[in-house]
């Protein structure tokens, strides 16, 4: 089994960021801040900072040991934990490059004769 690399726990006051997925409406990626108002050993509950001075803000969980965000009323959205907002950025341009490319890809393959997609996949005659 694979070692996990220990991470440190969150602290009351510190601030993160938490990646919203929905799947069901527009399957568009957005991040807001939020900063850590409660955490213990397993746990720790972050708010939006736009909701900080609520009287009952919506909090959302998050395991200290693998940073996996848990929220109730999810209908049809995930959360992602991020460190920062510039990792989040990096990952939403890494993912458009590999689309990006990906797509070149198969526009050059589809352009290529038998004998160069077969020296392109490196096939060997078996006879």
């Amino acid at each position: 089994m694979k070692k996990r690399k220990k991470l440190d726990l969150l602290q009351v006051g510190e601030r993160v960021w938490i990646e919203t997925t929905g799947f069901f409406y527009s399957g568009k990626r957005y991040i807001d801040e939020y900063e850590i108002v409660e955490a213990n050993k397993s746990s720790a509950y972050a708010v939006r900072v736009e909701d900080l001075e609520k009287e009952n803000p919506s909090r959302k969980r998050i395991e200290q040991g693998t940073r996996k965000v848990i929220a109730r009323y999810s209908m049809g959205e995930s959360y992602y934990f991020w460190e920062t907002k510039e990792k989040f950025e990096q990952s939403v341009k890494r993912q458009a490059e590999t689309i990006s490319m990906r797509q070149k890809a198969i526009e050059k393959v589809k352009t290529m004769n038998f004998e160069q997609l077969k020296e392109f996949l490196v096939v060997k005659d078996e006879s």
